[in-house]
């Protein structure tokens, strides 16, 4: 038995987008705005300022922040930008430096625009998933529970998650039969929507979505969105970023060809079978993949389902074998 994925599956194929074409809610763009080392703190602060209302000061950024499973065959994640609030001691009394840390956040920004539906039903559990890997990492061995930080798990979406047109879905935990109880745990997620209209949001959240959707100049309508306009042209026309983008077209491009030409040997197919395994293991999801690969969401995660069978080792002859004989 045969993968097959047509043109007529997926439609017309699409023209390439160039660099200038891409917008924030575009990952590359995105991820290239975090990893630049003059760009990418003034970045972060921006966008938590704009999201949250929120002023930090000195930060640590981990743009494409992996927490590998406990072993081969378990899950991981894969956080598109890891923001943490960092102390500098530099100045402060031992006192202070304590109140800033305990008030210190961990912030994991998710710009999200896949929307099928496996994608959609899935959120809740991921973002459970995240918010426990990076509750495992955050805590050293044998400290106290009261040194977790706060963790906001933040997903931007061009499509509407739940269904009830809202620019801000913010969830946070509460007791069921005493729901006016308080009951802090540090742990919340925002779902933001950039098309949302209910809710009673200030005017700038959403110019700051309609921008993070189409990140153009006549879009950055507020001093802090052409702030941020100034930050991505400067991005967009760096060189070294241009031929990074090029770069990757053309390994996502090498792949697509080799998974839609049926006539490629045995050798080649494995190639995507381990393609898949190793995104998956990285906290990829099916979504993700099948996104990046031009393949079905339900391809993908059946070849995801019969490999990790074959876990640690993974015998490609053998997953195969199991998938196409």
């Amino acid at each position: 038995m045969l993968l097959s994925c047509t043109a007529g599956k997926r439609g017309i194929m699409k023209q390439k987008k160039t660099l200038q074409d891409l917008s924030l809610i575009d990952n590359f763009l995105f991820g290239a705005m975090m990893t630049d080392p003059d760009v990418g703190i003034p970045f972060s602060r921006k966008l938590i300022k704009l999201i949250l209302g929120k002023e930090i000061s000195d930060i640590q950024i981990t743009p494409q922040k992996v927490f590998y499973g406990v072993d081969t065959d378990m899950h991981g994640a894969r956080l598109d930008v890891y923001i943490e609030e960092t102390v500098n001691p530099d100045g402060e009394t031992e006192e202070m430096a304590q109140i800033i840390e305990d008030d210190s956040s961990i912030f994991d920004i998710e710009p999200e625009k896949n929307h099928d539906t496996i994608s959609i039903e899935g959120l809740p559990k991921r973002v459970r998933f995240y918010h426990a890997k990076i509750d495992n990492a955050a805590l050293p061995s044998g400290e106290d529970y009261r040194k977790l930080k706060k963790v906001y798990v933040i997903f931007i979406t061009p499509f509407d998650p739940f269904g009830y047109n809202r620019m801000v879905y913010t969830i946070k935990n509460y007791c069921v039969e005493q729901p006016d109880m308080e009951y802090e745990d540090g742990a919340m997620t925002i779902f933001l929507y950039t098309k949302g209209k209910v809710g009673n949001y200030s005017e700038d959240l959403q110019k700051f979505l309609t921008y993070f959707e189409e990140s153009t100049d006549e879009n950055a309508v507020t001093e802090d969105l052409r702030e941020l306009q100034s930050m991505v042209s400067q991005i967009k026309d760096n060189r070294k970023v241009g031929l990074s983008y090029m770069r990757a077209y053309e390994e996502k491009e090498l792949l697509k060809r080799i998974y839609h030409n049926q006539g490629l040997e045995e050798g080649r197919r494995q190639n995507v079978i381990s393609v898949i395994m190793q995104q998956m293991n990285r906290g990829k999801s099916t979504s993700q993949i099948a996104d990046f690969l031009d393949m079905d969401v339900a391809e993908v995660q059946r070849v995801y389902d019969v490999g990790k069978k074959y876990a640690p080792d993974y015998d490609l002859d053998a997953i195969y074998k199991d998938l196409y004989s």
